[in-house]
């Protein structure tokens, strides 16, 4: 049962990576960039591409925050600029339609198969009978990080309040003198970034493989989802209960059943609290 729970914690934190992707893009840009997760698997595949050239880590590490700056930047001059204004949720189709092209881009220079990623960190710890690999435990220990140092961020730095003040009301925010457009910049720029990073880090426990990204990306919705957008402490919570969820569904009835019963879990939460767990219910003048 142990290895159960932390095989399900593990598998958590790859959800709440996606989902914290989600909510930095959300909050700075009010977009919910749904081409993260597949830019999470871009950057497994650049892992192990690295890994295969022999260049030194630090050095793809700077080569993967450079690339995927570029990238977010890219993605949000292409696919969220030109139609942001518009009144509509159209960016929420431009982002799947760049995730196709990332994936596209995929197949095309490395092809389907699934490739496997070195660990950065060797060796294994001992939990109690059983234990847990170095790679899995900077995994867990790097998403429950990012979660706190971002939720911490975007509630006491300048820029994290902008965010939040552009969240809640983006024509109020401009008038009150807040670049809207900058910050949407910057949220891109940071969150392709952290994808191809990260997937330095989620790359050995789940593999390099094309067809991950889809994967990704619905059920880092529904952690969002669960623990209420916008809220980073919520993500955490949603996040790290599912993948226990889902382990533990695996290991009493079947994996068959696994995905059903989160998707039961996701609508019955939905259906007390529609805002998510630790979500803001929005006022609206009608």
């Amino acid at each position: 049962m142990l290895i159960t729970l932390i095989s399900g914690l593990v598998v958590g934190a790859v959800y709440l990576l996606v989902a914290v992707g989600y909510n930095i893009t959300y909050l700075s840009g009010g977009v919910l960039n749904f081409a993260f997760g597949y830019m999470l698997v871009l950057g497994s595949f650049l892992a192990w591409a690295g890994s295969e050239s022999g260049l030194p880590l630090i050095v793809l590490l700077l080569a993967g925050v450079v690339g995927g700056a570029a990238l977010g930047l890219l993605e949000e001059r292409l696919a969220i600029r030109p139609i942001k204004h518009g009144g509509s949720h159209t960016e929420l189709i431009t982002t799947v339609g760049f995730a196709t092209v990332v994936t596209g881009a995929i197949l095309l220079i490395w092809g389907a198969d699934v490739r496997k990623v070195p660990a950065m960190v060797a060796g294994e710890i001992p939990i109690g009978s059983t234990s847990i690999t170095g790679a899995e435990l900077l995994l867990l220990v790097t998403a429950i990080g990012l979660a706190g140092a971002f939720g911490t961020w975007s509630r006491r730095s300048r820029i994290g309040l902008a965010s939040l003040a552009q969240s809640e009301d983006r024509e109020a925010a401009m008038l009150l003198g807040i670049d809207v457009r900058k910050l949407s910049l910057l949220s891109f720029a940071v969150a392709g970034a952290l994808a191809i990073v990260l997937g330095f880090v989620m790359g050995p426990k789940t593999f390099a493989a094309p067809e991950f990204g889809a994967l990704l990306a619905v059920k880092g919705f529904a952690v969002l989802a669960l623990g209420g957008v916008g809220s980073y402490l919520g993500a955490a919570i949603a996040g790290l209960t599912v993948g226990v969820i889902e382990a533990l569904s695996s290991y009493l009835w079947s994996s068959e059943i696994q995905t059903l019963t989160v998707f039961v879990l996701f609508l019955v939460v939905l259906a007390v609290r529609p805002q998510g767990l630790f979500g803001q219910r929005a006022g609206r003048v009608v």
